[in-house]
């Protein structure tokens, strides 16, 4: 599982009560493929090892976040066994699975290849991940009553729209995590989304997201992409892997230094920091400090080999 969670702590799934954070998202069997080296098109190089386990941005930050907050988690999974790991693999950190639904497509599947220098290319098949639609979401919320709900883009478009008109509605705190960012950056000019991004809070975003969203080139830092778009969003956050993250509002940006850790994989970082980051929030935290734990929580991740991370 990309995200960890303590081991020491005991989980239960409390359905009863209202869940601090809902998680709305993907959730995909890994297929993950060690390496020396990434392949270069066309080019075939020998395997070092490899690992199957649960994963998916949606999954991977709820199982994250159950660490510290009670929460659940809304997606769709295929009729199969590979569907039904993933639904122990979250109920096995006490993630609310209740409003984990059966679809017609098989379960989501990523293959990630991971070189010896930590670096990563994943290529996702959504699968039942793509059956996911407002009206579950809206269901789901309306059932679990969250403070924050966090989406990400591996689902349709209309999960993320779905997502943020509840909160709105609902006032509570949403969070969005646009990733992978083409299926933003693609989207239509008139679509709703691209409207309602500017109501996250916050916008989750790495230095190349960010420049992507801003159609800058790479001589943007990270600084200021998080301070241009604070001003078109309700607070953001800019990771910039080793570099540390920045966070805050057009009032107020905090610089986030990175823990100093020698990198073994950086897959599913991102997702133990936004997870951490919208538990934290849930439980009353500022976002400076929310964000100073999600880089923790990020650095115990990249410092891990896969298996000690399930």
């Amino acid at each position: 599982m990309d995200a960890a969670s303590p081991d020491s702590q005991e989980h239960t799934i409390e359905t009863s009560r209202r869940s601090e954070v809902v998680v709305v998202g993907s959730a995909n069997t890994d297929y993950v493929v060690y390496a020396h080296r990434l392949p270069r098109p066309g080019e075939t190089v020998l395997g070092d090892g490899f690992e199957r386990h649960a994963g998916g941005k949606g999954l991977n930050q709820a199982v994250a976040a159950a660490g510290i907050a009670r929460t659940a988690f809304v997606g769709t999974i295929g009729d199969d066994a590979a569907g039904e790991e993933l639904r122990s693999a979250l109920r096995d950190v006490g993630v609310d699975t209740s409003h984990l639904r059966v679809g017609t497509a098989a379960t989501g599947i990523a293959v990630v290849h991971v070189s010896a220098d930590a670096e990563n290319s994943i290529t996702v098949i959504a699968g039942a991940n793509d059956d996911v639609d407002g009206d579950q979401v809206f269901a789901a919320l309306d059932a679990l009553t969250p403070r924050v709900v966090v989406t990400q883009l591996e689902t349709p478009l209309e999960v993320a729209v779905a997502t943020a008109r509840w909160a709105e509605s609902r006032g509570a705190r949403w969070m969005l995590n646009p990733s992978p960012i083409d299926r933003l950056t693609r989207a239509a000019p008139d679509h709703p989304l691209r409207a309602l991004v500017t109501r996250a809070d916050p916008l989750i975003v790495n230095a190349g997201e960010a420049r992507a969203i801003l159609d800058a080139d790479d001589r943007m830092t990270a600084a200021d992409a998080a301070v241009a778009l604070s001003r078109t969003v309700a607070s953001v956050v800019v990771t910039d892997g080793s570099r540390g993250c920045h966070a805050g509002t057009v009032a107020e940006m905090t610089a986030v230094a990175a823990e100093r850790v020698a990198a073994v994989d950086t897959t599913g970082a991102g997702d133990a920091f936004a997870g951490v980051l919208a538990a934290r929030l849930a439980t009353g935290a500022t976002l400076a400090a929310a964000a100073r734990e999600a880089s923790h929580a990020a650095a115990l991740v990249v410092s891990a080999s896969r298996g000690a991370r399930r």
